[in-house]
């Protein structure tokens, strides 16, 4: 008799225990689900947030090589012009020190040391 007292006691200690037992494995997988539903929302979103960060990082490389090949241009222009306005300069001194060589009545010696110093700065 004391073995069937077991078995009613056994019965009755699983008969209460197995609803909270359902309840734990239904909590688990309730929760793995949730956990895998997260995950795959947040790799969507790194997904998304990647391919936006591309689509800038393709903006931003495309209007650098803009601005790089616009200062080149500009950087041609400006030696050029700056070169042209030098020889300019530099032929208008040049003729003036002739014209003043000429108009001026002094010594060869005073006209030669006037064109070696205007050469000089040149």
């Amino acid at each position: 008799m004391s073995t069937s007292w077991f078995v009613v006691i056994g019965a009755m200690a699983v008969a209460l225990a197995l609803p909270f037992l359902i309840y734990g494995i239904h909590a688990l997988i309730r929760g793995v689900t949730q956990t895998r539903v997260d995950v795959e929302r947040n790799a969507t979103d790194v997904r998304r947030s990647i391919d936006q960060q591309s689509g800038n990082v393709r903006d931003l490389v495309s209007s650098q090589e803009k601005l790089i090949e616009r200062i080149q241009h500009l950087e041609a222009i400006v030696t050029s012009e700056a070169w042209d306005a030098m020889a300019r300069e530099k032929r208008e001194r040049i003729a003036e020190g002739v014209l003043r060589l000429d108009e001026d009545h002094a010594s060869d010696e005073d006209r030669a040391a006037r064109l070696a110093r205007s050469l000089s700065r040149d």
